[in-house]
């Protein structure tokens, strides 16, 4: 057996003893599945910490379809406003102020809702591994435990986001048209159909309720099977931090406490779905960091060549940090808002996301070769950063 064939099959061990039983934050599940880190850091010479929080799951929960609910309706009353009253600079006030105002609203309740507000309360716990005779690491390696289903696949809920801006930006358009050259038949009635296909693209959204039948293989015992993985394949001098975090599914809840918790920052690399096929993607949300491109690139180059035996330019041109996929979010986001440099991979394909979220999301259909490459790349790109 290949070491990279045994690595494979000890992922596959990993994943599938995790993801026996879904595991919503705060479950009895979830400590299992907690337990079960532990004892792998443990054994790699980590100490192990439990960190306790308390958080909100109004802002994961209602949200969203409150959220898609209003923007739908702002988009339609604009279009209406602009085709029937003959006052288009009125409807492309109400679509550009309204959605710019809800964007607003939903960025502060996800950055600042999600820990303070008292309805729909709920505990959560993060693990936590250090090497105690090393300082407080620079770098951590970051996935979340905790899993959910929802009522709408992601690939649907993707879909949905890329339309809604499209068919919206369509809209706005048209209306600004209207306003500048006047009014036109036909202008008029695109203007109205591309209000009714926002709408009805929002509507995935808006129906999209969370539960707890998804045993989560691949969201996210893939990546927690991955980071344990690489701080095993690290030096024990390689000063570098490791956290399970809870919440994750509920609006990056553990991510955000861990990082209301830390008075210096760092750098974070989060991984979430990790699977056999498909390409890795590193993505980033603000402003990207030069220092992890460029580490990135390295890392993918030099894993490349070793493999191979040939140059790493072409993968190096490939993996680079890019931003995230429309209406995806991870727990990079809070590390990022925090003045973190941060980035998450992820491997797949489109149907990857078919089984996300879902209760097809087995550990049946994972081998354990992506999360092998996936933890060879994280702990090169550690090393990279020195």
């Amino acid at each position: 057996m290949t070491e990279a064939h045994a690595v494979s099959t000890r992922a596959k061990e990993i994943v599938t003893e995790l993801a026996s039983s879904p595991r919503f934050a705060g479950s009895a599940e979830e400590q299992t599945a907690r337990t079960l880190c532990r004892d792998l850091l443990e054994k790699a010479g980590f100490s192990v910490a439990d960190q306790h929080f308390e958080f909100s799951e109004a802002p994961a929960r209602w949200g969203p379809s409150l959220i898609a609910s209003v923007a739908a309706l702002i988009v339609l009353t604009s279009a209406h406003l602009a085709t029937r009253h003959d006052v288009p600079w009125t409807g492309f006030l109400i679509q550009v102020v309204g959605l710019a105002a809800l964007s607003l609203v939903g960025y502060c309740l996800g950055r600042f809702g999600i820990l303070p507000l008292r309805m729909s309360k709920s505990s959560a716990t993060n693990l936590i591994a250090t090497r105690l005779e090393l300082d407080a690491p620079k770098v951590w390696l970051v996935a979340h435990v905790d899993s959910k289903s929802q009522t709408i696949p992601m690939i649907l809920r993707v879909a949905s986001a890329v339309a809604f801006s499209t068919a919206s930006a369509v809209v706005l358009l048209g209306i600004l048209l209207t306003a500048a050259f006047g009014s036109r038949e036909i202008l008029s009635e695109l203007i109205v159909v591309f209000s009714y296909i926002a709408a009805v693209t929002a509507f995935p959204i808006i129906l999209c309720f969370i539960g707890n039948k998804s045993p989560g293989a691949l969201d996210n015992a893939t990546g927690v099977a991955a980071i344990i993985l690489a701080a095993e394949k690290l030096r024990p001098s390689q000063n570098v931090g490791v956290l399970i975090t809870s919440g994750e599914e509920l609006g990056l809840a553990g991510a955000r406490w861990f990082v209301s918790t830390q008075t210096e920052r760092g750098i974070a690399i989060n991984c979430d779905t990790i699977d056999d096929p498909g390409e890795f993607l590193c993505m980033a949300s603000g402003r990207k960091s030069n220092r992890l491109d460029a580490a990135i690139g390295a890392a993918a180059g030099r894993l490349d060549a070793e493999t191979t035996g040939v140059s790493g330019r072409a993968r190096r041109a490939r993996l680079r940090l890019r931003g995230m996929i429309p209406g995806i979010i991870a727990d990079n986001v809070p590390f990022t808002d925090a003045g973190w440099e941060s980035f998450t991979l992820s491997r797949g394909n489109i149907a990857t996301l078919g089984y996300v979220h879902t209760p097809r999301d087995l550990p049946d259909r994972i081998q354990g070769t992506g999360i092998a490459k996936a933890a060879s790349l994280i702990a090169a790109i550690v090393e990279e950063l020195g």
